[in-house]
C-alpha cells in the first residue's frame, strides 16, 4: 500500500509539473503576441511615442487631434495646485527678477543678432531667452541685424505723501504701469554708418508681427484694436505673454485685453495642440466651480496613463496645458511617414 501510494503521489506531482509548464508556455506566447501587436501599433501611429522626444513645429499638424481627444482620463485641479497665469495680468510684476536685455541680443551660438540703445536696459528674466530666439529667428530668415532694442523695463511710479501748510498729511498711491512689468519690449532700427531710425513694423519687419506668437510674444497695441485697448496702434512694442497665451490670441485674431474671453471659449473638445519647447502640448480651458475647483479631462496613452499637465488660473477659468505622451498621426501623415521610411531604407540598401 505504501509503495502504491508513493507511486500515485509521484504521478500527481509529475502531472502538476507538466501542467504548470504548459500554462507558463501559453502565457509567454500570449505575452509575446501582445508585445508584438503593441510594437506594430506604436510604429504606425505615434509621432513620437513620448513627448520626451523633440518634435518639430511642422509636425504638429500631423497629429490626429480627434484621436487624442477621444482617449482621456479624469483629473482634478484646484487653486492650490494651479499656477497664477502671471503674464495674463496687465500690470504683472516680474515673477523672478530683472536681467539685462544685453543677454538677449546674442544667438545661442554667440553671434550678435541685434543691438541695444542702452546697455543698461533690463527686462523680466522670463523674457530673455524667448527674445533671443525671436531676434535670432529674424536674422536667420533675413540675414539682417538692424533691429535695436530701445525700451524695456521702466521703474514703477512711486507712491507720494506730503504735508500741506496746515500740517495735514496726504497720501497718493501711484498707479502701476504695464512697462514696469518688464514684459514689454520696444524696437527701433540701427545701421552702422547710418545711425538709428524708426521701426515701422512694415516691409521685411512685418516678420515680427506675423511670427512673434511662435516665441510667446504679441503686439501690445495692434492695429484695429484701438477701441478695446484704449491705446493708439503701435507696431514697435511687443509684450511677452507665454507661448500658450500667444498662440490662443493669434488663432483668434485677438489683442491682450481679449485673452480671458478667448480662453473661456476653449473647451476640451475644441482644444488646440501646439509646440512648446519641442513638446506637443494640448491646451484647453475649463471654468472653476464655486469652490475654485474643477474636474478636468487629460489625454491618455493606450494604457490609460494621463499626460502630465500644468494648470494656470486666468479669471474664473483654468487653462490646462497637457504634454502629450501619445501622439497618433492622421492617416495620410502616417502613410507619408511610412513611405519616407521605406524610401530611406531602399536607399541605404542600395549603398
Amino acid at each position: 500500500m505504501d509503495a502504491n501510494t508513493n507511486e500515485t503521489q509521484l504521478r500527481k506531482l509529475r502531472l502538476a509539473a507538466v501542467s504548470a509548464l504548459v500554462i507558463i508556455a501559453a502565457a509567454l506566447a500570449v505575452r509575446g503576441v501582445i508585445r508584438s501587436d503593441r510594437t506594430k501599433i506604436e510604429m504606425k501611429s505615434s509621432l513620437p511615442e513620448s513627448s520626451s522626444q523633440y518634435i518639430e513645429p511642422s509636425e504638429i499638424e500631423k497629429i490626429d487631434k480627434a484621436a487624442v481627444i477621444a482617449q482621456f482620463t479624469y483629473g482634478e485641479v484646484s487653486q492650490g495646485s494651479a499656477d497664477d497665469m502671471l503674464f495674463a495680468h496687465e500690470y504683472a510684476a516680474p515673477k523672478r527678477c530683472l536681467q539685462p536685455v544685453y543677454n538677449a541680443v546674442f544667438s545661442p551660438d554667440g553671434l550678435q543678432v541685434a543691438s541695444l540703445e542702452d546697455t543698461k536696459l533690463l527686462c523680466a528674466a522670463e523674457v530673455v531667452y524667448p527674445l533671443s530666439q525671436m531676434l535670432t529667428g529674424f536674422y536667420q530668415e533675413t540675414g539682417m541685424r538692424t533691429v535695436m532694442v530701445s525700451s524695456a523695463y521702466e521703474e514703477p511710479p512711486q507712491n507720494s505723501f506730503a504735508y500741506n501748510d496746515y500740517g495735514e498729511y496726504s497720501y497718493s498711491e501711484a498707479t502701476p504701469t504695464a512697462e514696469s512689468s518688464g514684459l514689454i519690449i520696444g524696437f527701433s532700427l540701427y545701421e552702422e554708418y547710418k545711425g538709428s531710425r524708426e521701426f515701422t513694423g512694415k516691409g521685411v519687419y512685418d516678420w515680427f508681427t506675423e511670427n512673434c506668437y511662435k516665441y510667446g510674444f504679441m503686439l501690445y497695441s495692434p492695429e484695429g484694436k484701438e477701441s478695446i485697448t484704449g491705446r493708439d496702434a503701435d507696431l514697435t512694442r511687443f509684450r511677452y505673454v507665454g507661448k500658450e497665451a500667444a498662440y490662443i490670441l493669434h488663432e483668434n485674431g485677438a489683442c491682450f485685453e481679449e485673452l480671458e474671453s478667448c480662453i473661456s471659449q476653449l473647451s476640451f473638445d475644441t482644444a488646440e495642440i501646439i509646440e512648446i519647447n519641442g513638446r506637443a502640448v494640448m491646451v484647453y480651458a475649463i471654468a472653476a466651480d464655486e469652490n475654485g475647483s474643477a474636474q478636468i479631462r487629460l489625454p491618455a496613452d493606450p494604457e490609460g496613463n494621463p499626460a502630465p499637465f500644468t494648470a494656470y488660473t486666468c479669471g474664473g477659468h483654468y487653462l490646462i496645458c497637457a504634454e502629450l505622451q501619445y501622439t497618433p498621426l492622421i492617416e495620410s501623415a502616417a502613410t507619408d511617414t511610412a513611405s519616407d521610411t521605406s524610401t530611406t531604407a531602399d536607399v541605404n540598401t542600395e549603398d
